[in-house]
This record gives C-alpha cells, structure tokens and sequence, in this order.
C-alpha cells in the first residue's frame, strides 16, 4: 500500500465514489487491510468490486478463500448460461458440503432471488448466489460462529 497521504486519500476518494458514502481514515484503513488480505489489488476494479461487496455484505469479512473458491467456480462454468435451481443448488453443496438447507436459500434471498428447483436462473444469478453461500454457509448468523 503507498505510504504517501495524497496516494492514500486518491484510493480513499475513489472508494467512496464506488461505496457511495464517506468513509473515515480509520474506516479505510481497516477496508484497505481486507482488502490487501483476501489479494484484491488495489486498483480502480478492486476497489469498485470491494466496494460492492461491503454495499452488499457490510459486516462480512472478504477472505482470500472465498475469492479463489467463486473463481474456481466460475472458471470451471463459464460456458454454461442457464442453470435450473437443483443445479445450483447442487453446485453449493458440492462447494459446502456442511451447508445447512436454510442458508442456501438464504443465499439466494440474498441476492434477490427465490428458489425453485425448476426455475431456470441466469450465470450472473448463479455466481452471485454461490457468492453469498460462500461468504455466509458455514455461519450461524445469530452467533457468527461456525
């Protein structure tokens, strides 16, 4: 990370355009710190995608395993366009196999969705659902615990 406060405060403003709220020196350099660790670099995308995920996922915390498992993920499907729900939902539990039913719906909650076992859902629906199990499937939300 540059050492320099006007390069910090550059990555600092553009986060906030992508966040879309202020962000406080102590904020960013907790931000900046996830970030570097779960190896987002720390350039206009990674910090349009990190700001994403803290949009999305505020109390979360972006690991490097959950990164390189989604990529994983999507390198090994990135021909198929159209997945039916049990596919997905196949797809996690091959990912997760301690995930309990009630965080894969969840997930999709999530993302926007609902699940039906036919419901036919699209690659980006597919990726952000699988996102959002990785990042919460091992959780108990009411304790945070594993």
């Amino acid at each position: 990370m540059p050492k320099t406060a006007k390069s910090i405060d550059t990555y600092r403003k553009t986060f906030q355009s992508f966040y879309g709220k202020p962000v406080t020196l102590l904020q960013w350099t907790r931000y900046s710190r996830e970030m570097l660790e779960s190896g987002l670099p720390l350039n206009t995308k990674g910090l349009e995608l990190f700001a994403k995920f803290k949009q999305r996922c505020p109390r979360a915390v972006l690991s490097k395993a959950v990164l390189e498992s989604l990529k994983d993920f999507q390198i090994k499907h990135r021909n198929k366009t159209e997945w039916y729900g049990a596919e997905v939902e196949a797809a996690i539990r091959k990912l997760l196999p301690a995930i309990a039913e009630i965080q894969i719906y969840r997930a999709f909650y999530r993302a926007g969705l609902s699940f039906r076992a036919k419901r036919i859902y699209e690659q980006k629906q597919v990726y952000d659902v699988v996102f959002y199990a990785l990042i919460y499937g091992g959780t108990d939300e009411r304790t945070g615990s594993k």
